[in-house]
């Protein structure tokens, strides 16, 4: 499993007990955040994040054998 930016080519998380980690760092800071969208293209995930501030963020998760 690997999770970030769809642009990043090296993203922060590539294993299940990361991306949980990450979830936990922003609650502890504060942040919350609502799904707003899901699109399955392949192997991934899109995810669409809208933060409690409005800020709109979308995170790609790769799950399978490549990723």
């Amino acid at each position: 499993m690997q999770w970030g930016a769809p642009d990043d080519p090296s993203p922060p998380c590539r294993n299940r007990n990361q991306v949980l980690r990450w979830f936990e760092r922003g609650r502890a800071a504060g942040r919350r955040a609502t799904v707003a969208e899901v699109e399955v293209h392949g192997n991934a995930l899109l995810v669409g994040l809208r933060l409690d501030t409005g800020e709109q963020r979308r995170r790609v998760m790769r799950v399978g054998p490549d990723g």
